[in-house]
């Protein structure tokens, strides 16, 4: 009898561990299968990395700890390089920003900017000190 139930729960384990196998890979190929967008939703850009050692070209040591946004990122190699063991990267930044917005529940701008009854606010006049240069004179 203990034999019988040694094998049923032998089975069961088996049973179990097939069943979590088939859902991570799911889970995997789902992820896999996401736009890079979604990858990337919580990076702002990136940073251009140069490898260790004296192995980067010119090109690669201009462009050291640059930073660029995550839809402007130039293509490794760059354009030029000569380095025969590249090993430039890109570090991700991340968006440091909380998510959580700072406007109060009633949101008014929709009624105040744009009602076609009421005028313009702005008075038209530059106040700023570049483009007022030759005003006092």
């Amino acid at each position: 009898m203990s034999k019988i139930l040694v094998a049923v729960a032998l089975a069961a384990l088996a049973i179990a561990l097939v069943v979590m196998r088939i859902r991570r890979r799911a889970h995997d190929d789902a992820a896999d299968a996401a736009p890079a967008a979604n990858r990337l939703a919580n990076f702002w850009g990136v940073r251009f990395q140069v490898g260790p050692g004296a192995t980067a070209c010119a090109r690669a040591r201009e462009l050291a700890l640059a930073e660029y946004p995550i839809d402007q990122v130039p293509v490794l190699p760059l354009v030029g390089c000569d380095s025969v063991n590249c090993r430039c990267h890109f570090t991700y930044l991340k968006d440091r920003r909380g998510g959580h917005d700072r406007r109060e529940a009633s949101d008014r701008r929709d009624a105040i900017r744009f009602d076609i009854q009421r005028t313009d606010r702005r008075s038209g006049d530059d106040r700023r000190r570049k483009n007022n240069v030759w005003k006092d004179y």
